[in-house]
């Protein structure tokens, strides 16, 4: 029987690529000189539609890793925020749709890491050491301090070498090696 696996940041690339698509239906319809009532009626919608969708993409492309200012000369202007005033502003679509497909391509990068930390144990070993540092965060503590002082490392330290040493015993007795009789002897 296979095991499958929900895809993870599936939503987050299906979001970006519905934006980029009612994106690029827009400038379309916005670039015609003359529009019928149904254009007009199609444009707004478009417009209204983008404009809901806008700051959920801007977090979403903010999480992949990707920045959303547009830099050019001595200006640096936020793509989504201005989004509407691109011709105005000198900027081409093609900024907005580099960027999308960027954060597009950062969570795919992502999706890979996710899946090779899924099967390795060291990185499974090092979340449950972290643990009480996650509890802290929750509770409103700053973990990031806690766990880079001095307390911390010895902690994590002492953890780790903890967990390797019963690892190494656990791995001599699947060899038929029983070490843990000669140490209390």
């Amino acid at each position: 029987m296979k095991v499958v696996f929900p895809k993870p940041y599936r939503t987050s690339i299906e979001k970006i690529l519905r934006f980029k698509k009612d994106f690029l239906e827009y400038r379309v319809l916005a670039k015609k000189n003359r529009l019928s009532n149904e254009e007009v009626l199609e444009l707004k919608k478009l417009r209204e539609k983008l404009n809901i969708s806008l700051t959920e993409i801007a977090r979403l492309v903010l999480q992949s890793g990707v920045g959303i200012r547009f830099h050019s000369d001595s200006n640096s202007i936020d793509i989504f925020t201005n989004i509407f005033n691109l011709d105005r502003l000198n900027i081409p679509s093609s900024g907005v749709i580099d960027l999308l497909d960027r954060s597009i391509g950062c969570y795919y990068v992502l999706r890979r890491n996710v899946y090779r930390r899924l099967i390795n144990p060291f990185y499974w070993i090092g979340e449950v050491i972290r643990f009480p540092f996650r509890i802290l965060s929750f509770a409103g503590f700053d973990s990031v301090r806690a766990e880079v002082s001095l307390i911390g490392k010895l902690y994590k330290f002492t953890m780790g070498l903890m967990t390797f040493i019963l690892t190494a015993i656990q791995l001599l007795r699947l060899l038929g090696i029983d070490i843990g009789n000669h140490i209390l002897k």
